[in-house]
């Protein structure tokens, strides 16, 4: 029996982001995903005042998969939402994700992002994947060396927090983004 070619090959997953003032854990969030399967990783950068966009050219001029583009606010739109849609217009890959700088995907039964978007049938556009909220973890310093080592207290899982989701969305299927989700045009 052949197989489906198809679900062979690697699905080309985008990973976009906005960021203003994340130097703190730009640079694990950024390693993190694409060491969970992300292809290319568009981070938005929103009028930062720290060293995020240091970090963020330091990172580029070694890991090409990852773009920069600078996105001021603008007194018209939120940055937010215009930035995730300009990206859906502009990021050519088969899925894209949509996260925020301090929120970290994790991709628990297949451990690989795209091992995960393989198994999607060719009619799911869009997919959810809900927040586990974690907190303080008895912190009381802004500052730590890394997000997955200090933060690994999460909240129970009836928190209402975790009914909220980000989504994974094929590319073509995207009629407009919003902040957690996009309206889709099929599927």
């Amino acid at each position: 029996m052949l197989k489906d070619q198809t679900k062979m090959t690697r699905p080309n997953v985008s990973l976009v982001a906005i960021a203003k003032n994340e130097s703190l854990y730009l640079t694990e969030w950024i390693a993190y995903h694409f060491a969970i399967g992300f292809d290319r990783i568009y981070v938005y950068n929103n009028d930062s005042r720290d060293r995020s966009l240091e970090l963020l050219e330091a990172t580029a001029a070694i890991e090409p998969r990852l773009s920069i583009i600078n996105w001021p606010t603008n007194e018209h739109s939120g940055p937010q939402e215009a930035a995730y849609n300009h990206a859906a217009q502009h990021v050519g890959s088969e899925w894209v994700a949509f996260l925020d700088i301090d929120e970290f995907m994790v991709p628990w039964r297949d451990m690989s992002i795209t091992d995960y978007l393989r198994t999607m049938p060719d009619d799911v556009s869009s997919m959810h994947v809900n927040w586990r909220g974690f907190g303080s973890n008895g912190r009381l310093s802004p500052i730590y060396d890394s997000v997955i080592e200090t933060f690994t207290a999460c909240s129970q899982k009836n928190w209402g927090n975790n009914y909220h989701y980000k989504s994974i969305i094929r590319t073509r299927a995207i009629d407009r983004v919003f902040t957690h989700y996009a309206k889709v045009k099929y599927g």
